[in-house]
């Protein structure tokens, strides 16, 4: 017996069974883990009967002596994820003294998760589970677990929820968007191609406090102290006419979004002479239209990669425009960062401050029926619970995230409103513009240097698509490959092994061939990314438990099909994405 966290944990020989069993017992209760007489047949009866398929993820909320992880290891699959997560570390080592456990510690597709849950432990968590899988995952929880250790546990499950939410999220935007971000990036081009080296500016404001004004509903409280702060102000599109109707010039405008209502809620302030710092795949009218100095950072599209274009800062987005002025503002290294009007919640249920609105362009209002379908209560600022949103509390927990991983950066969420951000140091905006006063601001353009083109990006974009027709060419003959291949499986039930290796060493040289333009290779992931998404989390694609070696022929002929299907779809998309934009300038 061993006492972890005044809970007494006893592992004793089985009545039954040559076998271990569990039991937890504290001054309240005492319960088994499992049973007392046949503690593995327990075990494995709690995993159901429906054990998913090869490639099925499983989370298992309580190590309970390894005996599911042995069953599924036994009969589902030796290469099978598992995530083992236990409340602390001391009890996971206690049970790994019996059942030979210590050898599934050794095993690459075994993930062992306790204590703390961080910001490590979610990201740990999250590199666990594939994008791929995220619609084929199973939850085995021990019942007993829940009563001693219910509130990590409810934890877990609330980590296990974000973490496919914000996946599905991040898997839709990429669906919906995809075309329009390549779009966006090409004709982008020749404002790229001038634009300045923002990685330049990088840590040129160690000890400088930047301010990030954000569109929350409690902007209004305290933008009026904005005109005395000292430092480096960054606003999105939407905060620019608020902060220039104070009387004051921001440092860097910040944009983000693809699509054309950004190029409205701008609210014509695109002639003032603001240095821009933009995704290359944000809108391309208000990047033309903007006449400050433009700095752009790569994002998914990777215009490095799509334009030939180097020194393009890397900066990591976070999924908004505040998370993205965030970011910037620890790269050219400022510190503290100050948020305010960054609520990530419906404070007096409105959904962003009134002067940041723009009811011309059609969006939603502050009475919107969203505020009212929305069912998430989270912590408030001031204490209590508020209201929110999927999507709001994904930034609010980059927010977290984003401190967790900076200790030596200081955020201060001076919003006055809205969520309680864990981690940042809540004080009033008033308060911090009168303690940060003898400031002295870098002169940015003693640093300009243009961005380096490696050719003309018209003519990148040339060569290119010639690539691109040649690797079209190739997955067809790739495509024609795999249905003989199937057919082999299908009709001969493989007992041409001559024919279908011969096949094989087919599809491996047209599949090296299309990788040799390593160049290009991560364009054309880029474009057919949200179609390799669909056809890999589909379940129709995953092997099945116990299918047989014809089976599985069938299955990877498909699935190589499908593969060369969506190259060529993705790279006639692409090409066309070119023709039908080549002339904007």
């Amino acid at each position: 017996m061993v006492k972890i966290e005044n809970i007494n944990v006893h592992i004793e020989q089985a009545k039954k069974e040559q076998q271990h069993t569990m039991y937890f017992e504290n001054d309240v209760m005492k319960q088994y883990v499992l049973s007392k007489y046949t503690p593995k047949v327990d075990a494995i009866q709690r995993l159901g009967d429906e054990r998913g398929n090869k490639q099925t993820v499983w989370i298992i909320l309580g190590f309970a002596l390894g005996y599911t992880v042995r069953e599924l290891l036994d009969n589902v699959s030796e290469e099978i994820t598992i995530i083992v997560i236990e409340p602390n570390e001391e009890l996971l080592n206690y049970q790994m003294q019996y059942e030979q456990n210590m050898e599934l510690k050794e095993k690459a597709n075994i993930h062992f998760l306790y204590g703390e849950i961080n910001g490590e432990f979610r990201e740990k968590l999250s590199n666990y589970i594939p994008t791929k899988e995220i619609n084929n995952i199973k939850i085995i929880c021990m019942s007993t677990y829940l009563k001693f250790y219910f509130e990590y546990f409810e934890q877990i499950k609330t980590v296990i929820q974000d973490i496919l939410c914000f996946r599905i999220i991040d898997m839709n935007t990429i669906r919906k968007y995809n075309k329009l971000y390549t779009k966006n990036v090409i004709n982008n081009r020749y404002a790229i191609e001038k634009s300045y080296r923002l990685d330049k500016l990088k840590d040129m404001c160690k000890g400088i406090p930047a301010l990030v004004v954000s569109a929350g509903p409690s902007l209004q409280k305290n933008i009026q102290y904005i005109k005395d702060f000292k430092g480096i102000i960054l606003v999105g599109n939407r905060t620019l006419a608020p902060v220039l109707e104070q009387g004051v010039k921001p440092d860097f405008m910040v944009i983000a979004d693809p699509k054309d209502a950004i190029f409205d809620t701008t609210r014509g302030t695109m002639q003032a002479d603001i240095p821009l710092i933009s995704n290359d795949n944000a809108n391309n009218k208000l990047v033309q239209e903007h006449q400050g100095k433009k700095y752009f950072i790569q994002t998914n599209a990777n215009s490095q990669e799509l334009l030939g274009i180097e020194g393009i800062a890397k900066i990591s987005m976070g999924g908004s425009v505040a998370t993205l002025c965030a970011s910037v503002a620890q790269y050219i290294g400022c510190d503290p960062i100050v948020l305010i009007g960054q609520d990530c919640a419906y404070t007096d249920m409105k959904i962003h401050a009134s002067n940041c609105s723009n009811d011309l362009i059609g969006e939603e209002s502050n009475d919107s029926s969203t505020i009212k379908t929305s069912k998430i209560w989270i912590d408030e600022y001031y204490g209590g619970k508020i209201l929110s949103s999927m999507d709001l509390i994904s930034f609010l927990r980059w927010f977290e995230e984003f401190i967790e991983r900076s200790p030596n950066l200081t955020v201060i969420n001076a919003t006055e409103g809205g969520a309680l951000i864990k981690g940042a140091i809540n004080r009033p905006f008033k308060d911090v513009v009168e303690e940060y006063q003898d400031i002295i601001v870098p002169n940015f353009e003693e640093y300009d240097q243009r961005v380096e083109c490696k050719v003309p990006v018209d003519e990148r974009l040339h060569m290119l698509t010639g690539i691109l027709k040649d690797i079209m060419k190739e997955a067809k003959k790739a495509q024609e490959l795999s249905e003989q291949l199937k057919t082999e499986y299908k009709v001969y039930k493989g007992m041409r092994p001559g024919k279908i290796a011969s096949l094989v060493r087919k599809l491996d040289k047209l599949d090296a061939k299309i990788k040799e333009q390593g160049e290009t290779k991560n364009v054309v992931k880029m474009i057919f990314s949200s179609l390799e998404n669909e056809t890999k989390t589909s379940l129709t694609n995953k092997a099945k438990i116990g299918e047989s070696e014809i089976e599985a022929g069938i299955r990877i002929a498909i699935e190589s099909y499908n593969l060369y299907s969506n190259i060529t779809e993705a790279c006639k998309e692409f090409i066309d994405i070119i023709e039908q934009n080549q002339d904007n300038k």
